[in-house]
This record gives C-alpha cells, sequence and structure tokens, in this order.
C-alpha cells in the first residue's frame, strides 16, 4: 500500500499511522479515509478524511465513535484549494467582480495551461477522488450561495444564485471562510492552501516529525489536538453562557473526547482546573458579571486572534455535544 504523505502529521501529533484506511462504523458502513492513525496510549484514534463536505466528515466520525465508546475519535480534514484567494485573484488580474461564462470557461483553461498544482501539492490532490474534490470546491460554493451543494454543477461555471444571463459574479466569493464549516462542525480543516511549498513538503518528511510538529503549532492544528486549556476556557465563555461551575464541567469533559490538554498559552501552567479559573480572573481576561462569567477586553483581544484558526474546531465539538435541544425520547415520552 502506498505511504500517505499525512504519515509525518499523524506521528507528530503522538499516533502511529495504521496499515489500513478502511474502517467500519456502528451503523455497518464501510468508511474511507487519506490516512488513519493510532494512539494507544490514549486510545485516540486519529482520521485524516477525504470526505468532500464537512458534514460527511462530521456524520463519519460519530459513526465510528458509535462503534466502540471506550477509544476517541478525532477528525482532521485538508482544505486544498480556497475559493476566495482565487476569486480575489481574477478580480485582480481582470480588473473587475463581473465576468461572462465564457470568459469564465477561457480563463479555467488557460489557467490550467500557465498554472498547473504545485509539485509540492500534488501527493495531497492525487489522493482526493476528482468527483470528491470538485464537490469540496462546490461545497465552498454553497458557502457563498446558500445554494445546497449538491445542487451546484461544474459544467464551465454555472452556478445558481450567481450566474445570471450568462454573468458570473465573483464577490459572492472573495470573503468565504473556508475554514468555517469544518470548524463548525468539530472537524480540524487542514489548510494546505495556504502552506508554502517548502512547508507542504516537510509535511510528508517522516524523518522531521519535530519540525512538521513546529508546523502545526504555527498554523493553529496541533492545538485542535492538544488544546492549551486556558484557551479552551475563554472560548467556551465567547461561545457559551457558563457561570464558573458549569465552565469547570465542561472543561474536564475535554479529555474524554479524544483531546488531552496541551500546555497552556496565556497562563503558567497552574496544578488544577479550578486554579486555571482563578488566574484568568486574577490577569483580567475573564470577569464575575451578573450571571456568568464573561470576557474582559484583554480575552476578546485574545479571542478574535484564535476564533477563526483550525484549533476552533475543538470548542465547536464541545458545544454542538452540549445544545443538542431535541432527543428522540422527546417524541415518545417517558417508556
Amino acid at each position: 500500500m502506498r505511504k500517505s504523505p499525512f504519515n509525518a502529521l499523524i506521528q507528530a501529533i503522538e499516533a502511529e499511522p495504521a496499515d489500513t484506511t478502511t474502517l467500519v462504523g456502528a451503523s455497518g458502513c464501510e468508511h474511507s479515509f487519506l490516512a488513519v492513525g493510532v494512539d494507544r496510549r490514549r486510545r485516540r484514534l486519529v482520521t485524516i478524511s477525504g470526505e468532500p463536505l464537512p458534514r460527511i466528515a462530521a456524520l463519519v466520525q460519530t459513526d465510528l465513535q458509535a462503534a466502540d465508546t471506550s477509544i476517541h475519535v478525532v477528525s482532521a480534514r485538508p482544505i486544498i484549494v480556497d475559493i476566495a484567494t482565487v476569486a480575489r485573484t481574477i478580480q485582480r488580474d481582470l480588473g473587475k467582480s463581473v465576468i461572462t461564462r465564457s470568459e469564465w470557461i477561457e480563463l479555467k483553461e488557460k489557467r490550467a495551461e500557465l498554472d498547473p498544482p504545485g509539485e509540492a501539492l500534488e501527493d495531497f490532490v492525487d489522493l482526493l477522488d476528482r468527483n470528491g474534490f470538485l464537490l469540496g470546491v462546490m461545497g465552498q460554493v454553497a458557502l457563498a450561495t446558500g445554494e445546497a451543494a449538491e445542487r451546484i454543477v461544474d459544467a464551465g461555471g454555472p452556478i445558481p444564485n450567481v450566474l445570471t444571463d450568462d454573468v458570473f459574479d465573483l464577490s459572492h466569493f472573495t470573503t468565504v471562510d473556508i475554514l468555517a464549516a469544518d470548524r463548525e462542525f468539530g472537524i480540524c480543516p487542514i489548510p494546505l492552501c495556504s502552506f508554502s511549498e517548502h512547508d507542504l513538503d516537510l509535511l510528508k518528511d517522516e524523518n522531521r516529525v519535530d519540525d512538521v510538529r513546529d508546523l502545526l503549532i504555527r498554523t493553529d492544528v496541533f492545538q485542535y489536538f492538544f488544546p492549551p486549556p486556558d484557551q479552551v476556557a475563554l472560548g467556551m465563555i465567547d461561545r457559551a453562557r457558563s457561570d464558573r461551575q458549569t465552565l469547570l464541567a465542561r472543561l474536564e469533559t475535554v479529555p474524554s473526547l479524544g483531546h488531552p490538554f496541551g500546555a497552556t498559552e496565556l497562563l503558567q501552567s497552574p496544578q488544577s482546573l479550578p486554579d486555571l479559573i482563578d488566574a484568568l480572573q486574577e490577569r483580567r481576561f475573564i470577569v464575575e458579571g451578573e450571571t456568568c462569567l464573561e470576557l474582559a477586553p484583554d480575552g476578546t483581544t485574545v479571542r478574535s486572534t484564535v476564533r477563526f484558526k483550525p484549533r476552533e474546531g475543538l470548542v465547536s465539538k464541545l458545544i454542538n455535544r452540549l445544545s443538542i435541544n431535541v432527543s428522540l425520547r422527546d417524541f415518545f415520552g417517558p417508556s
């Protein structure tokens, strides 16, 4: 079996690459992955998803987790194309935002000839089925247009809600946050599209695992797998109303989701989670509000630097598991 270019990443997060890339979930469905890693000491299963849409990747993660609740399943998904950057580049090159269908087709053909994927990215792209790759791009289009991805067709650029009378409006795409959906579904997006050629080559080098770990830290990917507890605390206060006891209870669940705490980033390592909350208050990152803890100005500043990073997928994953409003039992009443 061909070695996965993600093996060094798996080792950098303290797991071992598995020999298989196919696993069966509780549903009985067989799921394929770009790579699989096993962290036996922490009973953690790491999957690198090749699913084109983050919603599907999240459902697959849940299916695997349901198959064996004694293990912790965590998932990441590589992002190959940044449609917002592509749209801004075309705007810059053409000097306009609205182009015709024929201009779009001509531009696609010209760019395919003049600007093929870099060699460092080819190993990653080769892992992705072409249809899945295109559907992933369509998923980004869906974010921009509000259309369901399956309704978007790739036939030279006819995009619902965007293409009218053979006119293609690029302004719909220039501000798309390509990591948003993965973060919201609790998946870790790996933004390969923003990596340099040097970074992509490094990411594949199993002889430089320590350097790969540094790369993952620098790109806020490592912190998804080993979240700093002080940053998670700020994230929970920012996105989910929490008093002290509620926050403490939520923080205590993080390792059980397959995310052992890493080193703190804002504080010297506290002895316990209660000490951490005290220290955040003493350093004026958080304050007591009337009914719950709130971010202080310094806390708000910190959150503004990490809220849109890959690591934020962990905060979403935690919140998603706390915000189930409707249980199946609600339909049937007590048994």
